[in-house]
């Protein structure tokens, strides 16, 4: 009798084993599906594309599992469970990585802004010193409307970091930047070629100087 029972209790512990092993990991499976879902709302796919589509994949993997088992008559998860808790393990640290890219993004995205700003009043004090002489007056006045235009282009710029749009405030903020420095560059061109043509002038009225004095000497 003693050795009945025992069979039985042996029994009914194999049994809930199997039972305990073949239910489906719904909660794990739903929890894992929104953790991914969350990351890539999160703007993976900008700033942690890499880990996002090996997140994917691995929850995919997982599901893939969890298949197999399904057709079994003897089911067992406990890999698919395992493959799951590395899903939601590794959602987290690839929320840790977009974070940080984000912010720093963020960062850049300011210093650009400010590299802008310096590059677009140092071109606005070059032109209002640059020498407006009838040849140079056409290219100033264009420099000019140039300048304006990038003006009016800065104030779309913190409006496009205040939405998060990172990137595309850095490009915007850098085209800014490389058209006040050309800017800069031509006005500065330009000063250097009207000091040349003055030095020459000035050489030129010297010699002249010198060779009339010269003349009168000689009378």
């Amino acid at each position: 009798m003693k050795k009945q029972i025992r069979f039985i209790v042996v029994a009914l512990m194999f049994v809930a084993g199997i039972t305990g092993c073949s239910k489906q990991p719904v909660e794990e499976i739903s929890s894992s599906r929104a953790a991914v879902e969350t990351v890539a709302q999160e703007s993976a796919g900008i700033y942690a594309a890499q880990e996002l589509r090996t997140l994917q994949a691995d929850l995919a993997a997982a599901l893939d599992e969890v298949k197999v088992q399904d057709g079994k008559m003897l089911k067992n998860y406990d890999n698919a469970k395992q493959l799951l808790a590395k899903v939601m393990s590794d959602s987290e640290q690839v929320r840790s990585v977009v974070a940080t890219s984000k912010e720093q993004a963020r960062l850049n995205s300011i210093d650009a802004l400010q590299g802008a700003q310096a590059s677009l009043a140092e071109a606005k004090n070059a032109l209002a010193i640059a020498p407006k002489g009838k040849g140079s007056r056409a290219d100033i006045e264009a420099m000019g409307a140039d300048l304006n235009g990038l003006e009016e282009s800065m104030y779309t710029i913190q409006p496009l970091i205040d939405a998060g749009e990172y990137a595309g405030a850095t490009e915007k903020a850098g085209i800014v930047s490389q058209k006040a420095n050309e800017i800069s560059s031509q006005v500065k061109l330009a000063m250097e070629k009207v000091a040349k043509e003055n030095a020459e002038k000035e050489m030129l009225a010297k010699l002249r100087a010198k060779s009339a004095s010269a003349k009168k000497v000689k009378k």
